[in-house]
């Protein structure tokens, strides 16, 4: 007995044919034919939560014999349609496809018992997936418990179900089975030519247990060679990555500052980015290995960061990097989200030189060993920068400050004198040992800006206090300089065989204003001087701190 209908199922066409064998014999036999195309409108009346973009043909070709029914599915994508389930879809969009599905069906199960995914090509089948799989009746509906996958050459990543979510757009090879219930992913996987939180995985090798997942992977950072091995918790049900242990290197990492505008990327990175997610992630232990970090002129090399990341901040401490001929050490965090950061950083036998050059732009401003703390606050990733420093040099000395020239008028000669702050605050440039003093400061850093600067240089006849601000846009300075000095050992302190005693006739305009500055002098360090030995100037400076067109004022305290 033989029969044929065409009617309507969700607004779509369907087609059946209907053929019995046998009736009531031993081999009793029913098979029969629907065809029907499916569309967003008609997918879930036949699954529930599978919807399609575009449309699927459909031929289902189904026989029941012995208490069982025996299915085979076809679906035919034409480019440019997909399948989606949950948050899996089937990929490949820009090539004709077929999906077959063979099923047996016994009351409450149905068995896959083999599907494959493949491309069709100049008429020929190209496998790119196949294997089997189970659903079983959940509150009257078949749901799907697990299924296999095993690829020919490479996959998109799509298919590996919820891990989809997180790599989306890459592709796979590999030996798969994925668990529903337990949004467990399992088995030997490779992933490449992906995007992950703005990695580039050229390729990820991946060994998947019950348990653990073991990933290795390589790729590119800001255009910068990556390689990364880590252990993860196998578990994807949610929008969270744990990640027991995490080792990364990277080549080199620039930080860069400014307001410009990202440039496009290449038409292949913003396909897999298109859809990558932006999933959270725990990681108790990583470490990473850098071997260059650079923020304009400043550079670090061979850094060694070990930290955890959660709830998108991630706190590290970094035991030791050379710097500046000397060791720097770090801790803080790094709050993803916000892009902001807090780092307190630490220096031991430092060269002040090399800092305040690259730092502050300030070559030649200051000499000698120092030891250094600074505590960082950075906004808006790594643009706007708040910070605390105090730092103390054992035996230096400020040469530029010492070799600056200036200009100044005297009543008894018709020609400017000429002179250089070295005549006011130390002794002969050329004898380094002499220069030498000890040195402390401190000031707060903002953005282009250091203010409050504070800065002391201790003699034992002369001794400083230096203070203002500094832009290191317009390398502009406003500092006032305040001394003291041994009037006793005045003729000792000279500067080309010229006494400061004459000095400080020739060029200092004094004023009376001891008891005006008393607190001011107060925070100078103290000289060996005794009961009237004492003597004190002050000096307002004005002006670019690096070519020497500053304005000076210069005056003896009394």
């Amino acid at each position: 007995m033989s029969a044929s209908s065409l009617g309507f199922l969700g607004g779509e066409q369907v087609y059946t044919s209907f053929n019995l064998t046998d009736m009531g014999g031993e081999n009793q036999e029913v098979k029969g034919v629907v065809k029907a195309r499916l569309s967003d409108k008609s997918a879930g009346k036949y699954v529930p939560n599978l919807s399609v973009l575009g449309f699927a043909d459909t031929s289902v070709d189904y026989a029941v014999k012995n208490k069982k029914i025996y299915v085979n599915y076809l679906l035919k994508l034409d480019k440019g349609s997909d399948l989606l389930y949950g948050n899996a879809f089937l990929g490949l969009r820009d090539k004709d496809r077929r999906l077959f599905v063979n099923t047996v069906k016994e009351p409450d199960k149905l068995y896959i018992t083999h599907y494959d995914y493949s491309v069709k090509e100049d008429g020929l089948i190209n496998n790119i997936i196949l294997g089997d799989g189970l659903l079983v009746k959940k509150d009257g509906h078949l749901t799907p418990d697990f299924i296999t996958c095993k690829t020919n050459g490479y996959a998109p990543v799509s298919v590996t179900g919820s891990f989809g979510k997180y790599i989306e757009k890459g592709l796979f090879s590999g030996d798969l089975k994925f668990d529903f219930n337990k949004n467990l992913l399992t088995g030997i996987f490779s992933v490449k030519d992906t995007l992950f939180k703005g990695f580039f995985v050229k390729e990820a090798k991946i060994n998947a247990d019950e348990k653990v997942m073991k990933i290795d992977a390589n790729g590119e950072y800001q255009k910068s060679p990556f390689d990364c091995r880590l252990e993860a918790l196998n578990y994807f049900s949610t929008d969270r990555i744990n990640v027991y242990n995490m080792y990364l290197f990277l080549d080199e990492f620039i930080i860069k500052t400014g307001n410009s505008k990202p440039k496009k990327p290449s038409k292949k990175l913003k396909d897999i980015a298109l859809q990558a997610k932006n999933a959270d992630i725990d990681i108790d232990n990583w470490t990473i290995k850098l071997n260059k970090i650079k923020r304009n002129r400043i550079e670090f090399s061979d850094i060694l960061l070990n930290g955890s990341l959660k709830d998108d901040i991630f706190r590290f401490t970094v035991p030791h990097i050379n710097f500046a001929n000397g060791i720097l050490t770090a801790e803080g965090l790094y709050d993803i989200k916000k892009r902001s950061s807090d780092i307190s950083f630490s220096a031991k036998n430092i060269d002040s030189n090399t800092v305040a050059d690259v730092i502050f732009e300030l070559p030649n401003q200051i000499e000698g060993l120092a030891d250094a703390k600074l505590h960082a606050r950075l906004e808006n990733g790594f643009d706007d920068i708040k910070a605390n420093a105090s730092f103390s040099v054992k035996q230096g000395y400020l040469p530029q400050l010492g070799s600056t020239s200036f200009m100044i008028k005297n009543s008894r000669k018709k020609q400017p004198i000429k002179f250089k702050l070295s005549d006011i605050i130390n002794v002969d440039i050329k004898n380094m040992k002499a220069l030498s003093s000890d040195i402390d400061g401190e000031f707060y850093f903002d953005d282009e800006s250091i203010k409050d600067v504070k800065i002391t240089s201790s003699q034992k006849y002369l001794s400083l206090l230096i203070e203002g601000d500094y832009n290191l846009s317009s390398k502009y300075g406003n500092l006032d300089l305040w001394g003291k000095y041994n009037n006793n050992q005045i003729t000792k302190i000279k500067i080309l065989f010229v006494p400061l005693s004459w000095i400080v006739k020739l060029v200092f305009r004094p004023e009376t204003s001891k008891s005006i500055y008393k607190d001011k002098l107060e925070e100078v360090p103290n000289i060996e001087a005794g009961e009237g030995e004492e003597s004190a100037f002050r000096v307002k400076i004005n002006g670019n701190l690096n070519n020497n067109d500053i304005k000076v004022e210069l005056k003896s305290i009394r």
